[in-house]
């Protein structure tokens, strides 16, 4: 799933309160199903510049964040952490805007600096699992993009 907000919404609302509700709605659910049907997410969080062509939208952003949700070092987190139900992914732009400020709350402890290099992409990126301490497990398992 893709959403596009108005440049004119905050980005610092993506990370609180939107990705905390989405891990705590994740978490009732995947308390109250059989382990199968669990859901576990993926999310990457950018920001920059889309247009719509004509077969849907495009855009250098648009596949910076598709590219940052579909990483293996994103991928890779959810591996590591089987109880996770939720990992996030946002781009150096939204760390240096939004998450190194502290907006909303937002903990910038709780984000690890990774790389990732995926087809036409090489770049630095943030991860942070809900409720993991993505800095002491990032030690332990260093991950490659």
């Amino acid at each position: 799933m893709i959403i596009f907000l108005p440049a004119s919404v905050s980005k610092a609302i993506l990370l609180q309160p939107f990705v905390p509700a989405l891990s705590t709605r994740l978490r009732a659910h995947n308390q109250s199903v059989r382990a199968d049907h669990r859901i576990r997410v993926r999310v990457a969080v950018h920001a920059g510049e889309v247009v719509h062509g004509p077969h849907g939208w495009i855009g250098t952003d648009l596949n910076l964040t598709c590219r940052l949700a579909d990483s293996a070092v994103l991928r890779d987190e959810l591996v590591r952490r089987p109880r996770a139900d939720l990992t996030v992914a946002v781009s150096d732009v939204i760390h240096q805007a939004v998450v190194r400020h502290g907006h909303r709350g937002t903990d910038e402890a709780s984000y690890q600096e990774v790389r990732v290099a995926v087809k036409e992409v090489a770049t630095r990126a943030w991860i942070h699992t809900p409720g993991e301490n993505v800095r002491s497990l990032l030690r332990q398992h260093p991950a490659s993009a």
